[in-house]
């Protein structure tokens, strides 16, 4: 099976919004989201998380930039979950636009899109990577996925490894 296209929907922490301690973590979430752009056949949409001046931390356990910290610091509605939602069940609806919607998150709230999708003829399949977003046992074994749903952790660190060497 060839890869052909990829869309990628994801938020990151806007550099200009986050506490001082946090910026240069926020730069390099930014360009790692940019370098994705140099790969053929990747269709990238970002959605800048405004944190109003709150610090985060990308490497702690569990890590979730879509969660409110203390203050609430994601002021503004970010748009990600509504966008995916929106462009995996438009392209589901185009003949040819994909056969398989791999969805990379731990989010049950994204089940009715993907039951339409599935409706609509197109085979569903669950990544997720462990520690950065929760996936419940439960969602991994839901009835939505056609193919056997794959935890990206080994596979990032892999990487992470190869890259130091």
């Amino acid at each position: 099976m060839d890869l052909v296209r990829a869309y990628c929907l994801a938020g990151y922490p806007d550099p200009n919004t986050v506490g001082p301690n946090s910026r240069n973590d926020a730069e390099e979430i930014e360009q790692g989201w940019e370098g994705m752009r140099k790969i053929p056949g990747m269709e990238l949409e970002l959605f800048p998380y405004d944190y109003g001046r709150e610090e985060f931390t990308k490497n702690r356990p569990g890590f979730d930039p879509s969660a409110a910290g203390p203050k609430g610091p994601l002021r503004k509605e970010k748009c990600v979950d509504v966008a995916l939602a929106t462009k995996m069940l438009y392209l589901a609806a185009l003949p040819g636009a994909y056969d398989v919607a791999v969805i990379v998150t731990g989010d049950r709230d994204y089940t009715p899109v993907l039951r339409a999708v599935r409706d609509l003829g197109k085979r569903t399949m669950l990544a997720w990577i462990d520690g950065l977003n929760s996936c419940s046992a439960e969602f991994r074994d839901e009835r939505l996925w056609d193919l056997p749903p794959l935890d990206l952790s080994a596979v990032l660190l892999e990487q992470t490894r190869a890259k130091k060497e």
